[in-house]
């Protein structure tokens, strides 16, 4: 379901990944688990093409704000906190937003769900290369 490429920009490597189908909770924890692997591996800058995410369930989110928290050098919180777990992550998102995690190309309806959300999303890879802070 992922797809990972690099791309390297100022001697460090952005991990892109792109992801086909809905990100809910059957698919969460792939995006999660994918996130913690590629920051383990020496990772800092992780961008999400999501053009091919036609749906994003509340456990979709719960993996943006997971994603985002581990890229901040953070240890996302435990999904079976749910929805106040989810609420702690968002809000520390909001406060400091993290340069190193940003979400690419959402589809419209996805886009409209993100809008609130505090994630960085671009629609174009030269703004989102030009945005992260390595």
């Amino acid at each position: 379901m992922f797809n990972l490429t690099t791309h390297k920009q100022s001697d460090h490597l952005i991990a892109i990944l792109s992801f086909q189908g809905n990100l809910d909770h059957l698919t969460y924890r792939e995006l999660i688990n994918q996130a913690n692997e590629l920051y383990t591996n020496g990772y800092r800058n992780l961008v999400l093409d999501m053009r091919g995410i036609p749906n994003l369930g509340l456990s979709g989110t719960f993996a943006l704000y997971s994603a985002a928290t581990v890229f901040s050098g953070d240890i996302p919180l435990d999904p079976a906190g749910g929805l106040k777990a989810l609420r702690a992550m968002a809000d520390k998102v909001v406060s400091k937003p993290t340069p190193h995690f940003k979400l690419l190309r959402p589809q419209p309806a996805v886009k409209n769900a993100l809008s609130q959300s505090g994630l960085s999303v671009y629609d174009d890879m030269e703004s989102v290369l030009t945005s992260i802070a390595c």
